[in-house]
């Protein structure tokens, strides 16, 4: 009775897993005129908050993305020193060394970094909607 309780458990665990990696897939195979490099980040992105606080919040992940750089990696702001994906400021934050060539890299510390100081994508995209920044 023990071990079937927990097969069921570990199955229910899977099919989870697997509805969440299906949303994020179709939630970017939906996107108009995406690139295959950016597709792939695109996904990259979507199963990494997936992993992180379930379904829901790749939207406003990506709106911030999306307002910050357009998704450009390689964005950089002339006025400052904001780079990358979520535009981080290189004279402020600890980012990692391939920060500026790496936008897997780059989604990775944006995750930490809203789950720090805003505990989710809503509540980031709520402050950036106020601020324009985050």
């Amino acid at each position: 009775m023990k071990t079937s309780l927990i097969v069921l458990a570990l199955l229910a665990m899977l099919l989870g897993y697997f509805m969440a990696a299906k949303e994020a897939e179709s939630y970017v195979s939906r996107l108009p005129y995406v690139s295959r490099g950016t597709q792939d980040i695109r996904l990259y992105a979507a199963e990494k908050v997936l992993d992180k606080w379930g379904g829901g919040q790749y939207t406003y992940f990506s709106k911030i993305v999306e307002a910050e750089s357009n998704w450009n990696y390689l964005a950089a702001n002339p006025r400052s020193s904001a780079r990358g994906l979520c535009q981080a400021l290189t004279k402020l934050h600890d980012l990692p060394e391939d920060y500026l060539t790496n936008p897997y890299s780059q989604i990775d510390w944006c995750i930490q970094y809203i789950k720090t100081k805003f505990g989710s994508p809503e509540k980031a995209w709520k402050f950036w909607q106020k601020n324009h920044y985050f």
